[in-house]
């Protein structure tokens, strides 16, 4: 993308997925370990195990804007 790095997708999504794994801990981290190495892509990962709706890279991206109170809030009521 055209863009500066920070506008990126693909670092808004990393950005994102710190912030969840720091949220759900070890066994966020062990459960997305887990898919990938069955061959899920990493975004796909997440929202299969958070029940994100629709096109998991823009369900992603849709978690910015949430406090990290609300992600954990998010991971514990879904994962």
């Amino acid at each position: 993308q055209p863009l500066p790095t920070k506008q990126q997708h693909g670092y808004r999504h990393l950005v994102v997925e710190a912030r969840l794994l720091a949220a759900g801990g070890t066994t966020l981290q062990e459960k997305v370990r887990d898919l990938k190495a069955q061959g899920v892509k990493t975004e796909p990962a997440f929202a299969k195990l958070l029940a994100l709706p629709d096109d998991p890279y823009q369900a992603l991206l849709n978690l910015e804007t949430y406090s990290d109170q609300e992600l954990r809030q998010l991971v514990g009521q879904r994962s």
